[in-house]
């Protein structure tokens, strides 16, 4: 990852997430949501109205 965004001269990244969220990721690191469901770990979703109609792998 640090490759891309040094070739693509990206300098900051975003992860945008509800604050119930940061309890896991601060434990677990950010993790796709099949991870999340195979361990059963309580997470909330920001995408439930995607106008773009792409949801994220769950």
């Amino acid at each position: 990852m640090k490759k891309i965004l040094k070739e693509r001269q990206i300098e900051f990244l975003f992860h945008f997430t509800r604050a119930e969220n940061l309890v896991n990721i601060f434990k677990y690191g950010l993790l796709p949501r099949s991870a999340l469901s195979a361990n059963k770990l309580d997470s909330y979703f920001n995408d439930d109205f995607r106008y773009d109609n792409y949801l994220a792998p769950k």
